[in-house]
């Protein structure tokens, strides 16, 4: 100073680091309803801000953001990342065109009739999804096709289903599912059978289809029962009831109960010899 005496003082300075991007937004391709990710990283050796702009009005501040577009279509991004402390810098990129939403194809699909009989179960399936899709069905009963438009006759009574899957060719998927019902049963009962062992014709069962639970008796000619079960699917023998015995030989009449699947009772009855 004018006095002549002298003084010091050191400091530190941040030279902050010019903003560098190291980051970009790939073409980005997906089915309606899927998250798109994106992410940057922007280099400077203090904080960085970050501004997203997804071209449907959303936007985000987060560094990595996740988004789910509500519509198809084909959509710009833009990024900006800025600092604050230091040396503003700051950086602009747009992406355009930069995301397609492809829409999820309609797995709608109608069945005519929806209710039949037993005896005539036989309905007309056809999607309602556009023909560049390709169509997967599957029913309760067993069958599977990849046919848009198929005919069906049903194996099983009751109420049946049919599953339909829709895949577009952009690989986007749908799915939804139809309910018919087969109402009625049918039946098969012979009405002799020979119980010597030699493999032909050993063995009297019933044949019902289309019941959940059943009962089925056995009577001599005196109206005594010589067997009962409630298991319709299991063969007789010609075993008598609490015996090792075969029945005699003779005519035996029978007493079919059973409920069908929609949980109507039914009762058949006849012989047997």
């Amino acid at each position: 100073n004018d006095h002549g005496c002298t003084g010091s003082f050191t400091d530190s300075v941040l030279v902050a680091q010019q903003l560098m991007t190291l980051f970009d937004v790939s073409d980005v391709e997906t089915c309606l309803g899927n998250s798109v990710y994106l992410t940057v990283e922007a280099v400077s050796n203090v904080t960085v801000f970050y501004h997203w702009n997804f071209g449907d009005g959303s936007v985000s501040q987060s560094a990595s953001p996740v988004h789910v577009y509500d519509s198809p279509g084909v959509y710009s991004v833009s990024v900006s990342a800025h600092t604050e402390e230091g040396c503003y810098d700051s950086l602009f990129l747009n992406f355009p065109n930069a995301v397609v939403i492809h829409p999820i194809p309609d797995a709608n699909f109608s069945m005519v009739p929806q209710v039949m009989d037993y005896l005539d179960a036989t309905c007309v399936v056809t999607s309602n999804t556009s023909s560049e899709n390709s169509c997967y069905f599957t029913t309760s009963d067993g069958f599977q096709t990849e046919f848009c438009t198929f005919e069906h006759e049903w194996s099983e009574s009751g109420t049946q289903y049919i599953r339909h899957t829709v895949v577009s060719p952009y690989g986007c998927s749908a799915s939804s599912e139809g309910v018919v019902v087969i109402t009625g049963f049918a039946h098969y009962i012979p009405n002799s059978f020979t119980p010597d062992g030699d493999g032909v014709n050993d063995v009297w069962t019933p044949v019902i289809k289309g019941y959940n639970s059943g009962n089925l008796t056995i009577y001599n000619r005196w109206g005594k029962a010589v067997y009962n079960s409630d298991d319709l699917s299991k063969p007789w023998t010609g075993g008598a009831v609490g015996s090792d015995y075969y029945v005699p030989n003779g005519i035996y009449n029978y007493t079919l109960t059973f409920n069908d699947l929609q949980g109507l009772p039914h009762r058949l009855s006849g012989f047997v010899s």
